[in-house]
Parts: C-alpha cells; sequence; structure tokens
C-alpha cells in the first residue's frame, strides 16, 4: 500500500508485456555479449599458435599453425626480392607491401605472429619442382618485428643470392720458342766437325775452309779503314 496526503492508495502493478519486454532486452543483450566474446575468443584462435611470446618477442617454443588452415588454400608464390628486404625492427605498416596480408586469419592489431605459407621453385623435375613453406614474424609488445621463423629451417635457403656465375677463361698452350741462334749454331757445328768430334783435328775440309774465312773476317774487322786503303 501507498500513503499520499494521508490516504492510501494500492500499488500500481507493471505492465505484464512491459515485463515481458524488458526481459527480452535483457536477454538479447546478453546473447549479443556472447556472440562478441565467443567470435573475439575465435579471432584470438586464429591469431595466435600458442607461442607464448614474452614482451620483447622470445619464445621457448615457436608454434606453427595447420597449413590446410591457410587462405588461400595452397599459399603464394613470393617475391623473393622482398623477402630479402625483411629486417627486425620493422613495423607492420612497413612489412605489410612486401608480404601482403597474412594468411593465417590474423588481424593487425594487438596480433603478435604472423603466418604465412608460401611456395618456393626447386628448378627440379615435377612432383619435385615446388617446395611449400611455412613463415612466421613475431613481434614485441610494441609491434616491432622481432624475429622470422622458417618451418622447415632449410626453407630460409632460398633466400640466399645465387652465387655469381664463373667464368672459365682457356689459355691457349705455351710453346717453348727455341731460339733460332743456338739452332743456327748447332748445325754449324754439325758441318765443321766430322761425328762426334769437337777437337782441331776432327775439322772437315768444310770446316778448316770456314774456320779460315771466319780468321780472316776477324783480322779485316780489327785493321782501321784507313790503314787498310
Amino acid at each position: 500500500m501507498v500513503y499520499r496526503g494521508g490516504v492510501r492508495h494500492a500499488a500500481a502493478c507493471p505492465e505484464p508485456n512491459r515485463i515481458r519486454i524488458q526481459e527480452m532486452k535483457a536477454k538479447s543483450t546478453w546473447i549479443a555479449v556472447a556472440t562478441v566474446l565467443v567470435a573475439a575468443a575465435a579471432l584470438q584462435g586464429c591469431s595466435t599458435t600458442s607461442s607464448r611470446l614474452s614482451d620483447d618477442g622470445q619464445s621457448d617454443q615457436i608454434v606453427f599453425p595447420d597449413p590446410a588452415s591457410s587462405w588461400p588454400k595452397d599459399g603464394t608464390f613470393p617475391n623473393i626480392d622482398n623477402l630479402r628486404m625483411l629486417a627486425p625492427g620493422m613495423t607492420k605498416s612497413q612489412r605489410y607491401p612486401l608480404l601482403d596480408r597474412p594468411h593465417f586469419n590474423e588481424g593487425f592489431l594487438g596480433v603478435r605472429e604472423w603466418d604465412y605459407l608460401f611456395n618456393f621453385r626447386t628448378g627440379r623435375a615435377a612432383p619435385n619442382d615446388v617446395v611449400q613453406c611455412q613463415m612466421k614474424v613475431v613481434f614485441d609488445k610494441n609491434e616491432k618485428t622481432r624475429a622470422y621463423y622458417w618451418k622447415p629451417e632449410s626453407c630460409a635457403g632460398f633466400l640466399n643470392k645465387p652465387a655469381p656465375e664463373v667464368q672459365r677463361v682457356v689459355l691457349p698452350p705455351v710453346v717453348a720458342n727455341v731460339p733460332t741462334v743456338l739452332r743456327n749454331a748447332t748445325l754449324l757445328g754439325d758441318t765443321l766437325f766430322r761425328f762426334n768430334g769437337s777437337g782441331p783435328g776432327d775439322l772437315t775440309n768444310d770446316g778448316r775452309r770456314r774456320r779460315v774465312a771466319a780468321s780472316l773476317n776477324r783480322v779485316r774487322s780489327a785493321v782501321p779503314c784507313r790503314a787498310r786503303s
């Protein structure tokens, strides 16, 4: 009972329809909140692989997501030159033009792990012409890149620049040039002496004549021009 001005009045009861409307609104609000929480949890589950990163982006165990959950389903063929430009300390905005969006439904803000599924050509014959690799980008609490991880680790080798091609230079064979003078002297010696001879008594007739002529030439060369005239 309610007393107003000393007069007793019956308390007004809320209308049944109004009560139902209030209950339905409250219920709808809780359903909406629960839906948001479930969706956030699902997104959080997609955007992390439970690597349990520290503030500086370190972890005792890096966990990669299931490749089957990637999108695009089969991954992409990356630009290797862009991958070579990646470095620690880069922001998400600096890295995004090089890699595009992550492949496992990770978000942008508040996310500290980005995962990618890449395909690399090996240069071998099919079916071994393509290798599939996973790459994880890890951020610190300030969303600066801490490190890059590969699965398998050997996939990091695709970023190495090929060694420069070594050009082989073929040099012509070296031929020993025997001085012509020595050869002529040998031939001349063969005509001056008998076989296996080298002394004055071994001179041939032609050899004696050559020796006499050589002596005369030496004498003439030693006499001054005026004396000879």
